[in-house]
């Protein structure tokens, strides 16, 4: 008999185990309805103002603009970076390992590839009628 509940403690242990280290789901924004896109907008910026901005600030100052919602390939980036942060940090106890990598591996380089696409826009940005970045003139 103690060995059916132990059994059956160390399954349960292995079926948590295996939800902590689930992957958060990604964004595929091209499938989202314009209603739905604009409601991650939304939670995206009230993420950056509530968690990333106080976190990384200057990093955040450097690469990213005001008018990052309208940059299709930004909002990738941020709503990937949003799905990880909320499955690492969203729960009693943050996960020491997936936050370190979080801050030493992920947000750097999706902070680079942001401030990329930042910097072919203006204060007065554009975007073509196609939905990709471009360059104000």
């Amino acid at each position: 008999m103690a060995e059916r509940t132990m059994a059956r403690q160390a399954a349960d242990l292995r079926r948590l185990a295996d939800e902590l280290d689930e992957p958060a789901a990604a964004v595929d924004w091209t499938v989202l309805a314009p209603e739905a896109e604009a409601g991650l907008r939304d939670e995206i910026a009230a993420w950056i103002t509530r968690k990333l901005q106080p976190m990384y600030g200057e990093y955040l100052d450097e690469q990213l603009r005001d008018c990052w919602p309208q940059h299709p390939s930004v909002c990738t980036e941020l709503g990937q970076l949003y799905r990880e942060w909320s499955r690492i940090f969203d729960r009693d106890k943050p996960l020491l390992p997936a936050a370190l990598a979080f801050s030493d591996r992920l947000l750097p380089l999706a902070l680079g590839r942001i401030g990329k696409l930042m910097t072919r826009c203006s204060r007065q940005c554009r975007i073509s009628e196609r939905g990709h970045d471009v360059p104000a003139p």
